[in-house]
């Protein structure tokens, strides 16, 4: 179900539209694109939820929630009412694969409120990290019995043993690929379904 979710997205297209009305319109994985770690467009696209054939992912996604008899699935969107377009795309998004979304926009005490209780079936958030450094940006996935943050509330044990390997890996070349490998698994899963990544222009005087 979780992968079915994720293939409905089409990011690439919603891309142009978001360039219209909000600085987090740039397409990405799960380290910021551009940097050292991150995959090209045309590797990112070989992931699960960023392929550029959409209707062929929703066929996909269809048959999935079909598999595990959630054809009539029906879920609650929540997300902070300032960013109400983030949430009226998912619920548009997902109601191509037949999906039924209840979109609340929610006030941001009412949102943190449900962070910390749970009482969501999917949430919007967003990680304003320091670095680029894998281990920082990564970090978000660790087990959510030991990390509040993860607000997916998973915990796979591969997922602590790749980011480990990552983390211990000192050699630039090998390490990238490592990372790569965690942020391919994680797609794989869908434990969450990255939407897009901040792109400022400023002007310095």
């Amino acid at each position: 179900v979780r992968r079915a979710l994720n293939l409905a997205l089409d990011r690439w297209g919603a891309s142009k539209a978001m360039e219209q009305i909000t600085p987090m319109f740039r397409v990405g994985g799960l380290v910021r694109p551009g940097s050292g770690f991150a995959r090209s467009d045309e590797e990112l696209s070989k992931l699960p939820g960023f392929g550029r054939d959409i209707q062929a992912a929703r066929q996909e996604a269809r048959k999935l929630l079909a598999a595990a008899g959630q054809t009539k699935l029906k879920l609650t969107v929540v997300n902070n009412r300032a960013f109400p377009y983030f949430g009226v795309y998912v619920a548009d998004q997902l109601s191509q694969i037949g999906v039924q979304v209840e979109h609340l926009p929610l006030d941001t005490p009412q949102v943190a409120a449900r962070r910390i209780s749970g009482d969501y079936d999917l949430i919007f958030d967003s990680t304003a990290e320091f670095s680029d450094d894998p281990s920082i940006q990564l970090a978000y996935f660790e087990p959510f019995s030991t990390n509040r943050a993860n607000l997916a509330r998973f915990g796979d044990p591969k997922v602590v043993d790749l980011y480990q390997a990552q983390l211990q890996d000192f050699n630039p070349q090998t390490r990238k690929q490592r990372v790569r490998e965690l942020e391919a698994y994680l797609m794989e899963q869908s434990f969450v379904m990255p939407l897009f990544w901040q792109s400022r222009k400023r002007v310095m005087d």
